[in-house]
């Protein structure tokens, strides 16, 4: 997976969750979501050509969904290369 089609899909994932949660399909498609935040925080944990928007939609949406445990996400974070 490219950054591009990484940053891409961070995107879609915070607008079907913004659907979502106005929805009353809330608890029916949660699973969808969480497996997809999975997904694309494990293609790059390290957030290597990430923008910090990206980061905190990934980050906001962990913080409602608690996922990722908050005391490893983004453990991997090589600051020297942000």
């Amino acid at each position: 997976m490219t950054i591009q089609e990484l940053k891409r899909d961070i995107v879609r994932l915070n607008k079907s969750y913004i659907k979502l949660r106005n929805s009353s399909r809330y608890f029916d498609e949660l699973p969808d979501i969480e497996k997809e935040l999975k997904r694309l925080y494990h293609a790059n944990d390290n957030f290597e050509g990430l923008a910090a928007k990206h980061i905190l939609i990934l980050w906001r949406i962990n913080l409602v969904l608690r996922v990722i445990s908050l005391h490893s996400f983004g453990i991997n974070v090589n600051i020297e290369k942000l």
